[in-house]
């Protein structure tokens, strides 16, 4: 028995030794998108490798966790609380997910930054009108202490 492909049907591993062009070519796996992407060598060069990523469906979802998470509804729990309850889950998207292009998280990084500015506009009477006050004050509770959040040590608010 042969099965024949169609030629755009084929996913492959595109490089830059190969020079052929194909419809498709990235997939998802493990929560992952796979696809050509540039590369540094061990010498420091350039080029087109095939390397995993987060997938925007993981992102998604990792995002609708932080938008669910029941203490940003809470104006009674302190911020400690909230670190408490997100780290954990901090920690296993960065040990799974920050295993290749770590930068891919960035953007889910800077939205629970954005998330914790808001909820601190909800918290304290004096930033409910400003969300530069309300940044500052994050800024001034990552400065007394960093390591409050872990995704604090890769990057600050």
């Amino acid at each position: 028995m042969q099965i024949h492909l169609e030629k755009s049907r084929i996913a492959f591993c595109k490089s830059s030794g190969r020079g052929d062009n194909y419809g498709i070519v990235s997939f998802d796996f493990l929560g992952y998108t796979f696809k050509p992407r540039r590369t540094v060598s061990n010498r420091g060069a350039i080029f087109l490798g095939f390397n995993p990523g987060v997938s925007k469906k993981s992102l998604k979802r990792m995002n609708t966790v932080i938008k669910q998470s029941v203490v940003f509804k809470s104006t009674q729990c302190g911020i400690t609380d909230i670190a408490r309850e997100l780290n954990p889950k901090i920690r296993g998207w960065l040990n799974y997910y920050g295993k290749y292009r770590r930068s891919d998280l960035n953007r889910l990084w800077e939205i629970l930054n954005n998330r914790l500015i808001r909820w601190a506009r909800k918290r304290f009477k004096r930033l409910k009108r400003s969300t530069r006050l309300a940044s500052n004050w994050i800024r001034g509770v990552y400065n007394s202490n960093p390591t409050l959040f872990l995704h604090w040590k890769i990057v600050s608010p």
